[in-house]
């Protein structure tokens, strides 16, 4: 089958998505019912006897039936299954998500209590299969989805059968003798004529958690007989012996999911049952793995717990800081290691006891939190002294003005003084929660989500000793509408004025009601229309409040009073140049602040106006023996380290996509965009630009709730230029003139440029390059084909900051983020519509997801991919840990110089 086939006069096959064992999965379109849908087409094998098609035909439909019977929440259910001609297809649901197997490549085994929670919903997915006596027979990674809800699908029931005899179903395999499955996953009796009985699967499930766990599977065999013997007659080495600290609890359940016996073995309820606690950790045991997503630790006199990250421009950039406490808000998973002690030239120091920090986050897993989770105080440091500086080093800081602040560093340097509204805590599974910080929970929303109702916590004040009072948000609101702010982020604009352009325009008032506060602890934002994610929008400066009394405005130097673990002693910024330095604020109150600790007395923060000069006072800083890291990632690259200097480089993703914008207004002709986003190849534009980085074909980036990996036009990373060429025949427009511009100071532009002029060239395009000075760039834009690669960046881990302002049409009439695509589609608006009216935020990334799709099909950008930041501290900082968008300081551990 081919793109663009019609099954059954309904289903529209739009893009190979997969293959099972029984089949290719395509995403396709329902006609009757307009939406998109997973469509499964038997693969037939070649050479079979008509008696042998006829059973293996009979197999399909037995699949269908099978799964069919199957009432869970944890299985995917089959929408209509048929044949169109020779070929038959099963219809299920269009998910989004990642299954096991692709998330344990990319980040490794899981923790615990997060391998219990998955592997609990899989044993509630056999306990209704079993029920309706069914086995799976092929429980293994890739047959384990996770939605982008979080909820477990298991897929594939394809190899099923139905164990009552009655049914007559007998083993789904072209022979009686062969086995069904995967041989890693299998159970011993499989391979002994045993039978095959709910047994089985508990068995599969046990070698799939250990392999969640440990990151291998029990037995490894290099040959099939090897792993048959191995299943059959070898012991399992003890899971604790592969990953110390798990505990006799888990050697005892997942040896007994791997007994050689199905009768040692529990059935998927009692496994459930066992799961279930295993994934609530121990009351006792909170405190001491707990995580929090900013990380400045106080003063206090509680003991050892754990830590957490950064965030960039409004949420996830990168680095703060250390030397013994450190930055701020964002996102990890806790994982043990160990240091030996030692004070640092700071002053701050280490006593030598164990702490708990972490490698990873998930910001894509973004979920509402409760009351509970927005309790202060956050973890406190296990070991850290108080005491000694930090140093940061960022080649431009324009502000210190929260409400102005829309730049990464200037984000990073806001959030070591000011507390926001709400925040993102990540939990000890890496799972990250909006919850209340400010606030005493993560906000209400009614009316359809437009109405999102915050009550503040109480007892809040500034450094000046003021109360913080909820008329201070609204204040902080209308101050930005002045012309004097920045429009580069408009997203409260957006939310509260509406998506019309002219009441977006600095200037602005605020409607009549916009912010209501009914008392002095209560917050009531109406909006212009729905927004599921709203909240997400106040952990950042957008949430930070100023006091009434406060009149100061851009390009005034003074900082607002602030509410956070710093105070800005002294701002003195001009030009991308100066010194910010913060101390302590005495008033802070830690036990109201569940997402920061502090350590350090002060941060002295250095702006040098460019990344050349940033590099070389980080070098000499760290020469001096000064703790010195960045806020963004710069200045110094992962090759430009001495291999004699007291630095170290780590890296992590970027929160953008560079991406070719496609001009729809004068590329009228959607085969004609197809074949301009089929041609170029991303992964040759990659190796021109210079820097270290990861293909893309999508839009969202990694870490935002609903990315997910897909490529529409199948061009793969090097383009497909004879595909392309075929589109554009096919369109009639065989050498079509195409302007590709870029900016003639980018960085590799001319290189990349090039590189895209020949690969359109190939496609059959007549191409001229065009380099244009950066002042007139964006004035031109109308005037270009194609133009890029710009960084389409989310400033939230959320697709509402980032699709609606790039692709929307209601954004060419606003500030921010301009249309750039010219992209009018109704199409695409109404599912930005949908998105922003789901009813919660994990609803809304599966919706955003298919906004990405809507936006690629109509192929008004191409995204090629996404950089690798390098990030540079100091050797003796410890703690630091990248997440998907920066490095963020988790533990205030400085050691030696």
């Amino acid at each position: 089958m081919d793109n663009g086939a019609v099954l059954g006069g309904r289903y529209t096959l739009r893009e190979r998505i997969g293959a099972g064992g029984m089949g290719v999965v395509w995403r396709a379109t329902d006609a009757r019912l307009d939406r998109q849908v997973a469509v499964k087409l038997l693969s037939v094998p070649a050479g079979l006897t008509e008696a042998e098609r006829a059973r293996f035909l009979g197999m399909f439909v037995r699949e269908a039936r099978a799964a069919a019977a199957l009432e869970s929440s944890y299985i995917v259910p089959v929408f209509d299954h048929s044949a169109d001609g020779d070929t038959p297809y099963l219809v299920m649901p269009l998910l989004s998500g990642r299954t096991l197997r692709e998330l344990l490549d990319t980040y490794g085994p899981m923790e615990p209590a997060r391998a219990a929670e998955t592997a609990a919903q899989v044993c509630r997915a056999l306990v209704a299969a079993h029920r309706a006596g069914i086995v799976h027979r092929d429980i293994k990674p890739p047959n384990v989805m996770v939605t982008a809800e979080g909820t477990v699908k298991v897929l594939d029931f394809g190899v099923a059968k139905f164990v009552d005899a009655r049914t007559g179903a007998g083993h789904l395999t072209a022979t009686t003798d062969a086995p069904v499955g995967t041989l890693h996953y299998m159970a011993p009796e499989r391979f002994t004529r045993g039978g095959d009985t709910g047994a089985g699967d508990l068995y599969s499930l046990g070698c799939t958690l250990y392999e969640t766990l440990t990151g291998t599977t029990p037995f490894t065999g290099a040959s099939a007989a090897v792993l048959m013997y191995s299943h059959v007659h070898e012991e399992v080495r003890r899971p604790s012996a592969l990953r110390p600290g798990l505990g006799a609890v888990w050697d005892e359940l997942l040896l007994r999911l791997l007994a050689k016996d199905p009768a040692d073995r529990p059935d998927a309820t009692a496994a459930a049952t066992a799961l279930d606690a295993l994934a609530r950790p121990a009351p006792e045991a909170a405190p001491a793995t707990a995580a929090t997503s900013y990380v400045l630790a106080p003063p206090r006199r509680t003991g050892p717990a754990p830590v957490r990250p950064a965030r960039r421009r409004l949420w996830a950039a990168a680095a703060a800081a250390v030397a013994a406490g450190a930055l701020a808000a964002a996102l990890a998973v806790t994982q043990p290691w160990r240091d030996t002690g030692g004070s640092g030239a700071a002053g701050g120091g280490f006593d030598g006891a164990a702490g708990t920090v972490a490698p990873a986050a998930h910001p894509e897993t973004l979920t509402e939190g409760t009351a509970a989770d927005s309790r202060g105080p956050a973890p406190a440091v296990n070991g850290a002294r108080r005491g000694g500086r930090v140093a940061v080093v960022e080649s431009s800081l324009t502000t210190v003005d929260p409400g102005n602040a829309q730049a990464a560093g200037d984000v990073k340097l806001s959030q070591l003084a000011y507390r926001s509204l709400t925040g993102l805590k990540t939990l000890p599974d890496g799972t990250v929660r909006l919850v209340g910080d400010l606030a005493d929970g993560p906000g209400a929303a009614s009316d359809g989500g437009r109405t999102w109702t915050f009550r503040l916590k109480p007892g809040l004040r500034y450094d000046t000793g003021e109360p913080v009072r909820a008329g201070d948000f609204a204040h902080a609101v209308e101050r930005t509408l002045d012309p004097a702010f920045s429009t580069d982020d408009d997203l409260m604009r957006r939310r509260l004025l509406g998506l019309s352009g002219a009441e977006r325009m600095s200037g602005a008032e605020l409607p009549s009601g916009a912010v209501g506060t009914p008392d002095d602890r209560t917050v009531v934002f109406r909006l212009a229309a729905p927004c599921a994610d709203f909240g997400v929008a106040l952990s950042g400066p957008s949430g930070v409040p100023v006091p009434r009394s406060w009149t100061g405005k851009p390009p005034s130097a003074q900082a607002p009073p602030t509410t956070g673990p710093y105070k800005i002693t002294k701002a003195d910024l001009s030009g991308g140049k100066g010194t910010v330095e913060l101390a302590r604020n005495p008033r802070w109150q830690p036990d109201s602040d569940p997402l920061r600790t502090a350590y350090p007395d002060r941060f002295t923060v250095e702006s040098t106006g460019d990344a050349s000069t940033a590099g070389k006072t980080l070098l000499s800083l760290a020469e001096s023996g000064v703790p010195v890291m960045t806020f963004t990632g710069g200045p110094l690259g992962r090759d430009s380290v001495p291999a004699d200097a007291r630095l170290r480089t780590l890296t992590a993703p970027a929160w953008y996509a560079r991406s070719y914008f496609v001009n729809t207004r004068r590329l009228t002709d959607p085969a004609v965009r197809r074949a301009v986003a089929t041609a170029i190849p991303a992964g040759q534009v990659l190796r021109a630009s210079g820097v270290s980085g990861t293909v893309t074909h999508h839009l969202l980036p990694p870490g935002v709730v609903g990315s997910r990996g897909f490529d529409v036009f199948g061009a793969g990373d090097d383009g497909d230029p004879a595909a392309a060429r075929a589109l554009l025949d096919g369109a009639g427009r065989t050498g079509q003139k195409l302007t590709v511009a870029y900016r003639s100071d980018q960085f590799h532009g001319a290189a990349q440029a090039e590189t895209v002029r020949q690969a359109l060239k190939r496609a059959g395009f007549t191409v001229t390059l065009l380099a244009v000075a950066p002042e007139k760039f964006y004035q031109d834009t109308a005037s270009y084909d194609v133009f890029g690669s710009e960084a389409l960046t989310a400033s939230l881990p959320v697709g509402s900051s980032l699709l609606p302002d790039y692709f929307s049409a209601h954004s060419a009439q606003g500030l921010g983020h301009v249309n750039w695509s010219r992209l009018a589609d109704a199409g695409v608006d109404g599912a930005v519509d949908d998105a922003d009216a789901a009813p919660d935020i994990r609803t809304a990334g599966a919706r955003w997801a298919a906004v990405d799709r809507r936006v690629m099909e109509q192929a008004a950008a191409v995204p090629v991919y996404v950089p690798t930041l390098a990030f540079t501290v100091s050797k003796s900082l410890r703690g630091l840990q990248t997440d998907g968008y920066g490095v963020s300081a988790l533990r205030a551990c400085v050691q030696g110089g």
